[in-house]
């Protein structure tokens, strides 16, 4: 129960993060309105029900890495939001589709 709640917390933490101090950054409104990347990702702890309070939230930032290149993006952004620690890890799409090979080599599973 404690879990649960602990995660809704989170996602309602995180959702407010975004809408008050992310979107105001210029660099992440820049790649909102041009839909440039392909996935805000809410993990970590929270997103597992960490049994402690709200100490952190990870959030990845999918896109490709010509996009991240192109805008000169740092690899992580860290903020103070609320007295939690926000860290927003910029994550490229082509590291994501390599893991996939990876993990699938090893398992011998097919690439989706």
């Amino acid at each position: 129960m404690k879990e649960n709640l602990i995660r809704t917390q989170g996602i309602k933490l995180a959702k407010k993060f975004a809408e008050d101090v992310l979107s105001k950054e210029r660099w992440f409104s820049d790649l909102e309105r041009g839909r440039l990347y392909d996935l805000l990702l809410l993990t970590g702890s929270v997103v597992q029900g960490g049994k402690d309070k709200i100490s952190d939230l990870d959030l990845f930032l999918l896109m490709p890495l010509k996009v991240q290149k192109g805008y000169k993006l740092r690899p992580i952004y860290e903020y103070d939001y609320n007295g939690v620690k926000v860290e927003v890890s910029n994550v490229t799409s082509e590291k994501l589709i390599s893991d996939q090979f990876t993990k699938n080599h090893v398992y011998g599973g097919k690439i989706l």
